[in-house]
Parts: C-alpha cells; structure tokens; sequence
C-alpha cells in the first residue's frame, strides 16, 4: 500500500562471485535500532551456477561502537567499481532488457564504471540504479555531500543522484541532484543533505528512472 510503515533501520549484505570456492565463512552484522520489530534473513543466488550453504546461525551480538567519519572521508565502498561493483546494490526493476553491470570500456577515472540501460520504454516508471546503505548512527547530525559523475547515451528519460535518511519517523530526502538526459559527456553532480538526527540508515543513489531507451554512466 502508498501508506505501508515498513521502514529499513539496518542493512548489511555481502555480495561474493568466486566461480569455485571450498568452504568459505561468511559473516555479517548490523546494529537493530530501537523499534525495530522484524528481521529478514536471506542467503541465496543470484543469475546461473550452484551454491552451498551449511551451518547457518543467527546470534545477538553486543553492539559496536558507532564510528564517527571524519570530515571529508568518502564513505562509500569501491567509489570506483574497480571491484566488479560487489559493494553496490542494484536496483533493477523486473522489465525486460534492464541491465546493470561493470563496464571495462568506459570510464571517468580508473578502469571501470557502472552501465545501466534497458529495453524498450514502459508505462510504469521505476528508481533504478546503484545505490549503497550506510547504517553508522553516528552520522545523526551531519552533514553529507554526495558527489558523483555521470555521462548519458541518447537516454530518453532522466538520470540524477539521491539521498534518503530512514529514521523511527520515516524517511526524509531533499529533492534530486542536477538531471542527466539525452547525450551528456561525463559531467559531475552534487547533493548534500543533513542526515536527521534520529537517523540509523542513509541511502545513497545513482538513480536512471527506468525502463526508457538509452544508456547511463556512472
């Protein structure tokens, strides 16, 4: 429903594409807000192959501490998809033709960037894209400033970047950063916004609201 409550407070999720591997321990931990009241658990596969998963548990941990980021430090993990882009979530709606993969031919810096395109346009449009969650309460207060570059390919629809806070309240936002369309050169973009004070998770977003033709860079 447009009123459902569901609001995330915690995310963690490690992504790993070895081809082969024996035996390997893998671990995660998030921190469960107050009001927190459901926990999702998930272990599985995405795209073709074989996995094994044995042993699984789930154990209350007492919490970390809370670090707090200094002034200016890049927050995100692999800023460059130089990783074959595992710190990145996608968002990929489940329309035909919709992609999102690490390209090795086009950059801004470095090897890499992401691609995102899909197939031909539909009615219903979609937030698509690479975004990451970064749950650190200590971020309650401040400041952020998300930079990002962009280039288009004859996208017929719009690219932009985006923050939304998750707090006990809901979520917040500030409206989108600069918007990308039709063919653009690599061209940088800003948006800052101060994380509320109750907040426990920030999301950070390359957005292309999709499917329309065309192809972004980020």
């Amino acid at each position: 429903a447009i009123d459902d409550p569901l609001i995330d407070l915690g995310w963690k999720r490690q992504v790993f594409n070895d081809s082969e591997t024996e035996w390997v321990r893998r671990e995660v931990r998030v921190y469960c807000p107050p009001s927190v009241n459901v926990l999702f658990v998930r272990i599985g596969i995405q795209g073709t192959g074989q996995v094994m998963f044995d042993e699984a548990s789930l154990t209350v941990e007492d919490p970390l501490p809370a670090k707090a980021p200094a002034v200016g430090e890049n927050l995100l993990a692999e800023p460059g998809f130089e990783n074959a882009g595992n710190a990145w979530e996608y968002s990929v709606p489940a329309y035909r033709g919709m992609r999102i993969a690490v390209d090795s031919t086009t950059a801004h810096t470095g090897r890499y960037s992401v691609r995102c395109e899909s197939g031909a346009g539909e009615y219903v449009i979609a937030r698509s894209g690479p975004c990451q969650v970064i749950c650190n309460r200590a971020l309650q207060g401040k400041r952020v400033r998300l930079t990002a570059w962009c280039r288009t390919d004859s996208l017929k629809g719009t690219a932009y970047t985006k923050i939304y806070c998750h707090t006990m309240r809901g979520m917040f936002q500030v409206p989108q950063g600069h918007q990308f369309s039709r063919t653009t050169d690599w061209t940088r973009t800003t948006l800052e916004m101060d994380v509320p004070k109750d907040a426990y998770s920030v999301w950070v977003w390359c957005v292309w609201d999709a499917p329309v033709p065309g192809t972004v860079w980020w």
